[in-house]
């Protein structure tokens, strides 16, 4: 019988798990899900034994379907920057400061200093370690390794401490950078591994204890971001990935970097070693979604998870059967929601919304940003400002796609992955917002399938036979056969007119009310 690949997606708020042959059949994929603590409104930290939970719970299910016996290898894929440090004996000492988390900006602009360079902490890992050593000195003395997602359920998985490198030779840190930061590099493992790299066999007591067989090999992974440009075959100059999970994803692949002075999005090596993928992260996409559910549209009280929390913002069946459409399905006041929105017509009947629930990062990086309505009025209900919202994170997408076009680039094509593309209508604003058809692949959780990906093509890397490491991954050549795009989403062209209007005064509401929201932040704090 043939092997089976299984891609992991460590996300924000649930962990995904999936099944996939050679030819890119899905047998099965689940998930389950865990909470994102907010004890204070710049952090957000998370108990990384609740990514364990989720991965043993998710495969449990998985395993009533499929016969985890013909898994070959795995990978991992997860958010980042997110960091949990552990003990020896690899149990964490505090809770993981996830990517979402703001309370590092002082050390980052501290380092930034010393390294005459920008350290953006949202998108690196030692901010969040220089303020554990900063303020939890007993932790940070404790700690055996500082570990990112990945790297820890590898651990759990093989007993062997790695540091997982984001892709070919691009480390989440350096020795450098941990010498400017004064950070011990003892405490960071010593071993790191490249995306395809073999990091070692499940242990024979753990692979007996989840249901696989013999020398299961783990396959080093890497952001969930990437992830989803493998899955979503982010190989062709101008394609443009769209992901909608807990945040959005925004990134072209195109053929040499583009380097933006405003330093607003990133060039970083494709990992189909084709040129660049250029993009930056929104901090808003389904979090909005349920937010509006929970709190606008009356689904408080419902969804099981305290006010502030991002848990379970979509919900689908235990697992996926091979009939099934590997979609996720909407219930409940979500459901009730996205069908009242499709009923409002473009442009919310003049409601217009900034979506940042969650401060926001690409392109404006202002953590003190927060939801906005303008145009409210008696007849306004419900339903109109969900869709606002839905609109504005659709107005966010753009405003990332025109940097692309101000630095050069060019968008030929869209593809929207993730929890949020199995909500037609928002597929359908965003198609309208940028002019374009989107298209929405088979298998929706890219990230899954981009890990399964990197396993089948991490056991495929001649080094295993021949003993040469560093020789270059067939990533290309596995997802031409394994990623399976599909159906295409028009632009409404009224809806279109209506969104060409709309825009300008979308980007200036944010410009007026930028001041306003900096003298606001200071309120967070209060009861």
């Amino acid at each position: 019988m043939a092997d089976l690949y299984l891609g992991i997606d460590l996300g924000t708020t649930r962990l995904k798990v999936g099944a996939f042959d050679a030819q890119g059949k899905c047998h099965g994929l689940t998930h389950a899900s865990y909470e994102l603590d907010r004890p204070h409104p710049d952090w957000a930290q998370q108990d990384a034994n609740a990514w364990w939970s989720a991965f043993t719970s998710a495969l449990g299910r998985l395993g009533e379907g499929v016969e985890l016996a013909r898994v070959s290898a795995l990978s991992i894929v997860g958010q980042g920057p997110t960091v949990v440090p552990v003990d020896e004996a690899g149990v964490p000492l505090r809770p993981a400061i996830t990517w979402a988390d703001r309370r590092s900006g002082p050390q980052a602009q501290w380092l930034s200093e010393k390294l005459r360079t920008i350290v953006n902490p949202e998108f690196e890992v030692l901010p969040r370690v220089m303020w554990i050593r900063d303020e939890e000195a007993q932790v940070y003395a404790r700690t055996r390794w500082f570990l990112q997602p990945y790297d820890f359920l590898s651990l759990r998985l093989t007993g062997k401490a790695v540091t997982v490198n984001f892709l070919q030779d691009v480390p989440p840190w350096t020795p450098e950078r941990l010498e400017a930061a004064g950070l011990d590099p003892a405490k960071f493992p010593e071993r790191t591994a490249n995306l395809g790299d073999v990091v070692g066999t499940v242990a024979p007591g753990v692979a007996a204890e989840l249901g696989f067989g013999p020398d299961v090999l783990v396959i080093a992974g890497t952001v969930d971001a990437f992830g989803h440009w493998i899955g979503s075959g982010l190989s062709e100059p101008g394609r443009l990935s769209n992901i909608g999970g807990s945040s959005e994803g925004v990134s072209l692949a195109w053929g040499e970097a583009l380097p933006d002075p405003q330093h607003r999005v990133h060039s970083l090596p494709n990992p189909f070693g084709t040129g660049v993928v250029v993009g930056g992260a929104m901090s808003n996409s389904n979090n909005v979604l349920g937010w509006s559910a929970r709190e606008i549209y009356g689904e408080k009280g419902k969804s099981g998870a305290a006010a502030g929390s991002y848990r379970g913002l979509v919900e689908g069946p235990s697992y996926y059967t091979p009939a099934g459409s590997h979609r996720r399905s909407f219930g409940g006041a979500r459901k009730a929601l996205l069908e009242a929105v499709a009923g409002v017509p473009a442009g919310s009947s003049g409601v217009l919304a900034l979506p940042y629930l969650a401060g926001e990062r690409t392109p404006i990086y202002d953590p003190n940003a927060r939801v906005t309505f303008a145009g409210i009025g008696p007849s306004t209900t419900s339903a109109h400002m969900a869709r606002a919202l839905l609109e504005g994170v659709a107005f966010g997408v753009r405003q990332i796609v025109e940097v692309f076009y101000e630095l050069g680039g060019r968008v030929d094509e869209v593809v929207v992955t993730g929890g949020s593309a199995s909500a037609g209508e928002w597929n359908r604003i965003k198609a309208s917002v940028l002019g374009r058809p989107v298209r929405v692949p088979e298998v929706l959780d890219a990230g899954v399938l981009g890990a399964a990906i990197i396993a089948r093509s991490g056991v495929e890397k001649p080094y295993l036979e021949f003993g040469l490491e560093g020789l270059a991954l067939d990533l290309a050549g596995v997802a031409q056969e394994m990623v399976r795009l599909g159906e295409w989403v028009e632009p409404d062209e009224g809806a279109a007119k209506v969104y060409e209007e709309l825009y300008p005064l979308y980007l200036e509401l944010y410009a007026g009310v930028k001041g306003t929201l900096k003298g606001l932040a200071s309120l967070q704090d209060l009861p």
